[in-house]
């Protein structure tokens, strides 16, 4: 949840458990807080409160400071990628000034985000569109690719996250003109793999894994291989050069073939 509400005049706790290997200073605007420690009611007051790796701090604190207030990591490029929830009290009422903005705000608000990509290259085409909320994503592809000739395939799948590493899908594909309804599942494994199990209404079963390696600031590497049963197993590596996020170019090669060509994401 985005948002953590909490009545007026009353002693609130937070505990935070720090699970990662980094430290997080985590800071409450609005209110002084108690970091409870040993020293019970001699506890220090802060407004901000280092969580070191694999630590746990509970603070508390006395809600008399009415309105919404942002609890976040100081690591900026934490609160950034999410790290932040806005601390609003159930007897709080925004005034009209407030609330014009706040159908923007995406601690309160579930938005709509896309993105997406196209390649175009001498042995290989393919287009993907992403459609997003924060535990649902619409997943469109389309692809092409020259093996003995030309073939084609595609996805449209539906997407149920469940956690940050494990999601539910549904959908269809289509491989050489034939389609097939689908369900399955797809997690994130250690150092970024991502795999999809699937099952199609004929019962084959399909696995994907995918995974991009970042060589250098510039040259990275988009590896995916794909199991078919009752089909041929395909793979796709590419060699990329991209000096803007947008764009990119360079070496593309397929179980059947090698190309050049270039990729363009939005």
């Amino acid at each position: 949840d985005r948002t953590i509400t909490i009545k007026e005049n009353e002693v609130v706790r937070f505990t935070f458990e720090n699970k990662t290997m980094m430290h997080h200073p985590m800071h409450l605007h609005g209110h002084f807080f108690r970091v409870l420690n040993k020293h019970g009611d001699y506890s220090p007051m802060k407004h901000t409160v280092d969580v070191a790796p694999h630590m746990t701090k509970t603070i508390e604190f006395y809600s008399n400071e009415p309105g919404e207030w942002m609890l976040h990591c100081h690591n900026l490029y934490h609160l950034k990628t999410g790290m932040a929830r806005v601390v609003k009290y159930s007897s709080f009422t925004p005034n009209g000034e407030i609330k014009k903005y706040q159908k923007h705000d995406p601690h309160l608000h579930d938005h709509l985000y896309y993105r997406g990509m196209l390649e175009a290259a001498t042995n290989h085409a393919q287009a993907e569109l992403f459609l997003m909320k924060t535990w649902d994503e619409i997943e469109f592809r389309a692809e092409t690719r020259e093996d003995f000739n030309w073939e084609g395939e595609g996805d449209l799948f539906y997407k149920r996250w469940l956690n940050k590493w494990t999601h539910l899908i549904a959908g269809g594909t289509m491989v050489d003109g034939e389609g097939a309804g689908v369900v399955g599942f797809g997690y994130l494994l250690p150092f970024l793999l991502e795999t999809h199990t699937i099952i199609d209404h004929q019962g084959r079963l399909r696995f994907n894994l995918e995974k991009r390696l970042q060589w250098t600031e510039y040259i990275y590497t988009d590896a995916e291989f794909t199991f078919r049963q009752k089909q041929d197993s395909e793979f796709e590596i590419s060699l990329m050069y991209q000096k803007q996020w947008a764009w990119s170019a360079g070496l593309m090669f397929t179980e059947h073939s090698a190309g050049v060509g270039l990729q363009y994401q939005f």
